[in-house]
């Protein structure tokens, strides 16, 4: 959800306005619940002579006369609301492969935090499980870009390590818009650690989370798959096969998201049918192109026998 169409951004907004919570109460009874509505809740233009209008709406949202203080703070969230709103406008007529992720406020990191944690029971949903911010922000603007693709596994890290704060800045050379060389610090990104099972299973329950969040799809739908590779990676492999190795734990994953992204080609963004990925997980997962690539592979030791076998009939003939 775009920054104009997130509920806690404008009743932040709103409050840093100086409107009071009655006002708010107020106008989300109208209806008039995010930056974008309240923007064109009337027919004035920021900028232009007179208000009248709005002055007209203000007084239908509050049933009375509004103060001049109360008058001067509506303006002012108009005012931010509108230039917002067409700045994302804007953005979005102007979007390029080079346009940034947008990083979500904290007034919508904590809403989206607190409505997963009452959502998902049995689950704590802090240390190795939380997500960071990071890695939230990116499956978020996957979500805008309405485009699913596959995110790396050593970018589902958790916020403990992203909020480290002994992590050393490193000064790199960049070139600004003018073409000017200048000296710019940056701290080098987290990297999530997936060399074990547990660790493994941490990072992908990060990522079910962080999907989960940004309305991609259901942790417990996304929990189905994390259950499935474990399983595939702890079980004993047949006499004379290899257990399944994290390389086709990995490139499984990347078959999944691969076929994911073929079955939402219309996009990933709910419907009133329900998010795409919620429908076609489970077909997608249970593919063979997916499936055949967690099988254990055979051991070197009965891969020779087989060759020595093979060999021998053809002498015989």
């Amino acid at each position: 959800m775009s920054f104009a169409d997130s509920l806690p951004v404008f009743r932040d907004r709103a409050a840093a306005a100086g409107l009071s919570e009655e006002i708010r109460t107020s106008l989300d009874g109208a209806g008039l619940n995010t930056l974008s509505k309240f923007a064109f809740a009337s027919s004035y233009v920021p900028g232009a002579g007179d208000d009248a209008e709005f002055v007209k709406t203000v007084k239908t949202v509050l049933g009375r006369d509004p103060t001049l203080g109360e008058l001067a703070s509506f303006r002012k969230l108009l005012h931010e609301s509108y230039s917002l709103v067409t700045q994302e406008m804007k953005q979005q007529l102007e979007r390029s492969e080079d346009v940034q992720t947008r990083k979500l406020t904290q007034p919508e990191r904590a809403d989206l935090y607190e409505r997963q944690v009452k959502r998902i029971t049995g689950l704590t949903l802090r240390g190795p499980l939380e997500p960071s911010d990071g890695l939230v922000d990116l499956f978020c603007a996957m979500y805008e870009a309405n485009r699913l693709r596959f995110v790396p596994w050593e970018k589902y890290t958790a916020k403990e390590a992203e909020i480290d704060k002994e992590v050393r800045t490193e000064h790199l050379f960049a070139v600004d818009s003018s073409g000017k060389l200048k000296v710019e610090g940056k701290k080098p990104d987290p990297i999530a650690d997936t060399s074990t099972e547990i660790l493994l299973q941490y990072a992908l329950q990060r990522r079910g989370l962080s999907m989960d969040q940004a309305n991609l799809l259901e942790f417990k739908t996304h929990q189905l798959w994390v259950d499935r590779v474990l399983k595939v990676r702890l079980q004993a492999p047949p006499a004379g096969y290899t257990r399944t190795s994290f390389r086709q734990v990995l490139e499984a994953d990347k078959k999944l998201f691969e076929e994911l992204a073929n079955a939402t080609r219309h996009g990933v963004q709910a419907t009133v049918n329900g998010r795409p990925l919620d429908l076609v997980f489970e077909d997608c997962m249970n593919k063979p192109e997916v499936v055949h690539l967690l099988q254990p592979l055979m051991g070197k030791s009965t891969e020779y026998k087989k060759r020595s076998l093979l060999q021998t009939d053809l002498v015989h003939i």
